[in-house]
């Protein structure tokens, strides 16, 4: 059985919007044939920022099935960031917290390439995919793969295009897919999806 998903992404900040087509596309992995649609939402500038005043905010406009909520973990970890979501008790919201940024899961769909690959066992002292959420500064090292061959690093424009086209392009079920974030991501959403609508526990078992 098909059904329609409208949901929404609050972000962290504008440059991780480029997440609301990864995520639908998660969403359309975990349910093929779905009518999904992933919208940005942009609450209103206000001196609360944090995310129980979003979740909050959004709560009002009872239009969206699902509430992706996204925070990079940084150096206060999965289970904090996590803790944060929950603890504003709404059943809705679907935790994406990147280990330790968004920029872990562009590079870890790089992964693929086998110059990207060598590029961080010779810069980064990555020579296995995991260790990426290890790495203390993911953005910084995209910018740098970004500009290779370069005499700067890129900036601007430039680096934001780079960037927005690296989160989009990353392949769900692909290398991407090994990594715990992304891994807790996944459940978060099943798990999320079967809490809003029960009947898909039963299409589960099936």
């Amino acid at each position: 059985m098909s059904g329609y998903w409208q949901c929404a992404l609050v972000c962290e900040g504008r440059s991780d919007e480029p997440l609301a087509e990864t995520l639908q596309s998660l969403m359309l992995a975990c349910r093929p044939g779905d009518d999904i649609a992933v919208e940005v939402y942009r609450p209103e500038k206000a001196k609360d920022r944090s995310v129980a005043a979003k979740l909050a905010a959004i709560a009002a406009d009872d239009v969206y099935d699902l509430i992706f909520v996204h925070r990079d973990a940084d150096s206060a970890g999965w289970e904090a960031r996590a803790e944060e979501i929950r603890s504003a008790g709404e059943k809705r919201a679907v935790p994406v917290i990147p280990v330790r940024m968004t920029e872990t899961w562009a590079l870890a769909h790089l992964w693929a390439e086998e110059e990207c690959r060598k590029w961080l066992a010779d810069n980064a002292s990555v020579g296995r995919l995991r260790t990426l959420e290890e790495m203390s500064d993911p953005k910084e090292m995209l910018r740098r793969w970004a500009s290779r061959g370069r005499t700067s690093l890129l900036a601007g424009d430039d680096w934001g295009r780079f960037r927005s086209e690296a989160i989009r392009g990353i392949d769900v079920e692909g290398h991407v897919a090994e990594l715990s974030a992304w891994r807790r991501l996944r459940e978060c959403l099943e798990a999320a999806m079967i809490r809003c609508r029960p009947h898909l526990a039963g299409e589960s078992a099936d």
